[in-house]
C-alpha cells in the first residue's frame, strides 16, 4: 500500500533568518576562521524530508537606495527563484528617518490562508519569530481550514507566543544549512559550531 505523504508549503521570513544569522554571526563565529553564511534551498530541502513538497515562498526585501546592495540582494533572490521560491519582495522604506521594511509580515499572513482556503496543503513550516504571525494568521489556518504550522526558528531569536500558538517547533540551529563561502556545498549546523566553541 502506498503511504500518503502529508502536504508541505514552507514559508521563510528571509529578512528574520539574514539578520538572526547575521548577528550570531557576529556574536558568536567571528573569531572562527571562514566567512559563514547560510542557504535556504539547502532548508527547504531538510524541511520537506518525509514530506510532499508543494510550494517554497521567500519573503524579503531590497534596498533600493544603495546600488552596490539591492545588486546583492537581486542576484541572491534569481538564485532563489530559479532554485524554485515563490518570490515576495517589497522595497524598503524610509520611516523616522531609518530603513524599515514593512508588509512582509501581513504577506505572509495572506498567502498562508489563502493556500489554506484553497487546500494547497496540510502542513506548513514558518520560519519567522514576530508575535503579529499568531493572530490573525496561524491561528485561522488552524481553527478555520485545519491545517498545522510549525515554527522554525533559532534558540535565542524565537517569539514564545507564536511558538506556543503552533503545532509544532524546529530549531534552526541544529539544521545543517550554514556553510562557508570557500565551499558552499558542506553544509553543517550551528549547533556543530557552538560545539568547537564550547557554546550551547
Amino acid at each position: 500500500m502506498d503511504v500518503i505523504m502529508e502536504r508541505l508549503i514552507i514559508f521563510i521570513d528571509g529578512s528574520y533568518l539574514f539578520k538572526s544569522f547575521k548577528s550570531i554571526r557576529e556574536c558568536y563565529l567571528k573569531d572562527m576562521k571562514g566567512e559563514y553564511r547560510h542557504n535556504p534551498v539547502q532548508l527547504a530541502d531538510i524541511f520537506s524530508q518525509g514530506y510532499s513538497l508543494q510550494e517554497k515562498h521567500y519573503y524579503g526585501s531590497i534596498n533600493s537606495f544603495n546600488a552596490g546592495i539591492a545588486a546583492k540582494q537581486a542576484r541572491f533572490h534569481t538564485y532563489l527563484h530559479i532554485r524554485g521560491f515563490h518570490m515576495t519582495i517589497m522595497d524598503l522604506k524610509i520611516i523616522g528617518g531609518e530603513h524599515k521594511e514593512k508588509g512582509v509580515d501581513g504577506s505572509i499572513n495572506v498567502d498562508m490562508n489563502e493556500l489554506a482556503h484553497d487546500n494547497k496543503y496540510d502542513v506548513g513550516i514558518l520560519v519567522a519569530a514576530d508575535g503579529d504571525f499568531t493572530e490573525p494568521g496561524v491561528k485561522r489556518v488552524q481553527e478555520k481550514y485545519h491545517k498545522k504550522i510549525i515554527n522554525a526558528s533559532f534558540k535565542n531569536r524565537t517569539a514564545y507566543g507564536l511558538k506556543n500558538a503552533c503545532d509544532g517547533h524546529i530549531s534552526l540551529d541544529a539544521l545543517a544549512f550554514i556553510h562557508t563561502q570557500d565551499d558552499p556545498k558542506a553544509f553543517f549546523s550551528l549547533n556543530s559550531l557552538y560545539g568547537r566553541l564550547k557554546l550551547s
